[in-house]
């Protein structure tokens, strides 16, 4: 468990692997959102090496990645592993997905909202990068639905200790609303109840007010949790 700042961020730009094989994509790759977020910022790549480092190099393992989108990664993801993706696939159009998905080794792909679409199947490993809490504020949710069906849980969590909101419509409603975006504090006490899931927690890091490596000055931190499966794969963070 750690927050990503400008030291380790700084530290990594000698070792960035990820952008080797982002620069190795097929052609089609350029146009996906996540492709050109990852390789637009140096933070977002730091977060990949962490959670799928090491999935990058190993197989055979079952893995769910949620809101996890389309890029260069998801084929080597899907080559070396059983791997599903649940994903609303909001940043890429139509066209763009099919042709990723006629060119990427078969790998499942579940266009729904997490919440409905996960069940109790069991995986080694479940990630979730940069959705939960400032996309998805249903963190606490989302880990009850997965600790018990899978060996560990990796995250990237985003958040603000700064004032943020959003205006915002409801897509179901003709209703207004304006979202705040959560604080460290309010992450610190939903992880709270998974205190001892997580190696070597610690929840005062989510009180740094400074030294954010993005220009909204979110910050970011990165963590696993054990699940209630045997899990066959290391901690990532």
């Amino acid at each position: 468990m750690h927050r990503l700042g400008s030291e380790l961020l700084d530290a990594f730009a000698g070792r960035d692997g990820i952008v080797s094989i982002l620069s190795r994509a097929p052609e089609g790759d350029a146009a996906l959102g996540c492709q050109r977020w990852l390789l637009a910022t140096p933070a977002k790549r730091y977060a990949a090496h962490v959670l799928y480092g090491d999935l990058l190099a190993s197989e055979g393992l079952r893995i769910l990645d949620v809101g996890g989108g389309l890029t260069t990664l998801t084929r080597t993801l899907a080559e070396r592993h059983d791997y599903t993706l649940v994903d609303i696939m909001a940043h890429d159009s139509e066209a763009s997905i099919s042709a990723f998905l006629a060119s990427a080794p078969p790998f499942k792909v579940i266009k729904e909202d997490w919440f409905s679409a996960i069940g109790d199947e069991r995986f080694d490993v479940v990630i979730a990068a940069d959705l939960f809490p400032n996309v998805d504020q249903r963190l606490g949710l989302f880990l009850d639905r997965v600790l018990p069906h899978c060996g560990q849980v990796r995250l990237s969590l985003t958040y603000y200790n700064e004032p943020r909101f959003y205006h915002t419509r409801r897509i179901d409603a003709d209703e207004a609303l304006c979202m705040l975006a959560w604080d460290g504090q309010q992450i610190a006490r939903t992880l709270g109840r998974y205190a001892d899931r997580i190696e070597k927690a610690d929840f005062d890091l989510f009180a740094v007010t400074s030294d954010s490596v993005f220009p909204n000055k979110r910050q970011v931190c990165l963590l696993t949790l054990q699940g209630s499966q045997p899990s066959h794969v290391g901690a990532a963070v």
